[in-house]
């Protein structure tokens, strides 16, 4: 059992205020998402035994980290709590955009992960009708954009990566921003 403990506690640098922080948040405020981040550990442990976690990286970052694992989109990141998932070595956007949705997840609580899904499908229901209107669009472009991109959460994520706009959202209705 100690080394299970030990393990869970190794993204966590003591000595720093934030490592203090990020544990703190991550075992009161931000448990809903700390709790959906070990279930997607599990899942990559158990389940997809060759989802190689990193745990150099984990250290690094101050959140777990697997380099394959679990993938709910093909070709995107996915980050539950303090678990990041799919991240095939893209040191970069895990420091610059996933480290955001952890913090994200560890300052809103369970604020974050209501409103994300909320917003996902008010995204769906928005990018369906704006396709409605407009069937020479492709639909899932359309849906992924308002459901996805426009997410203020990613908006955020997307920023502080210097990526905004992103490559696969649609012109049509992603974001302006000033």
């Amino acid at each position: 059992m100690s080394g299970i403990v030990a393990h869970e506690l190794s993204i966590y640098d003591f000595n720093d205020p934030r490592g203090r922080t990020a544990f703190v948040l991550d075992y009161s405020w931000g448990l809903t998402g700390t709790a959906l981040g070990a279930a997607l550990q599990i899942v990559n442990t158990f389940v997809i035994p060759d989802s190689d976690y990193n745990d150099a990286l984990s250290r690094e970052v101050g959140f777990f980290v697997y380099d394959g694992g679990i993938v709910f989109f093909p070709g995107f990141i996915t980050t539950l709590g303090n678990v990041t998932t799919n991240g095939s070595g893209n040191v970069g956007v895990i420091e610059d955009h996933e480290a955001v949705h952890v913090w994200q997840s560890r300052v809103f609580g369970p604020f974050f992960q209501v409103s994300y899904v909320a917003w996902l499908a008010g995204g769906a229901v928005v990018g369906t009708a704006v396709w409605l209107t407009d069937t020479d669009e492709d639909w899932y472009s359309l849906v992924e954009t308002a459901a996805y991109y426009n997410n203020p959460w990613e908006v955020w994520a997307y920023t502080n990566d210097n990526n905004w706009p992103p490559a696969g959202a649609n012109p049509k209705l992603v974001w302006k921003l000033p």
